[in-house]
């Protein structure tokens, strides 16, 4: 029942206090905290974003934890890790931080504009979603005509039914503009 909820409590507060020690000993023993230490690695540019992104997220100081949701520039993130973390202005250092932050900023930007479009929804009188769907019938199936909106030739595409804009419930315009990509490549 209730011991062994105790127990893996415990081992992760355990676990999370030898994370701390452990971070401490390295900045006393190296002069640098976490974020500095990343920079210096050689690694490719997206996976010292992914590991940056992963360090302010569970950083104490609150400041931090806002940056990663892309509200302010690459420089401007900079500054405040340089300061909030008391980093030393190497250009390296610096370089390294503010192309992680872009990166972090962009998908930040991204993930928001996707969730927005997602919860946007397929509706018919929207004459920019009807074009979509024209523009994916005639990508899709060049040499067959769409006889109607709505008729039984959608299902040769896959769809579910006679209407193709039913289909977009859970994915909104988002799912009609992934279906349509591949026909403008």
């Amino acid at each position: 029942g209730r011991r062994p909820v105790v127990v893996l409590r415990s081992w992760a507060m355990l676990l999370h206090w030898i994370w701390r020690v452990w971070k401490w000993l390295l900045r006393f023993f190296t002069g640098q905290c976490e974020l500095e230490r990343l920079c210096y690695q050689k690694q490719q540019p997206y996976q010292l974003a992914l590991k940056i992104e992963r360090s302010l997220r569970r950083s104490r100081a609150k400041e931090l934890h806002q940056l990663v949701e892309g509200s302010c520039t690459a420089d401007d993130a900079v500054d405040v890790i340089l300061r909030v973390k008391r980093v030393k202005q190497d250009s390296k250092c610096v370089a390294s931080l503010k192309s992680s932050m872009q990166i972090i900023m962009g998908v930040a930007s991204l993930t928001k504009e996707v969730e927005q479009l997602k919860g946007q929804a397929f509706t018919k009188d929207n004459q920019h979603h009807e074009s979509l769907l024209s523009e994916l019938w005639d990508h899709m199936m060049p040499s067959e005509k769409l006889t109607s909106r709505v008729s039984p030739q959608w299902k040769e595409l896959g769809f579910q039914g006679n209407d193709p804009g039913t289909d977009f419930r859970g994915m909104g315009v988002f799912g009609l503009m992934c279906l349509q990509y591949p026909g403008n490549c």
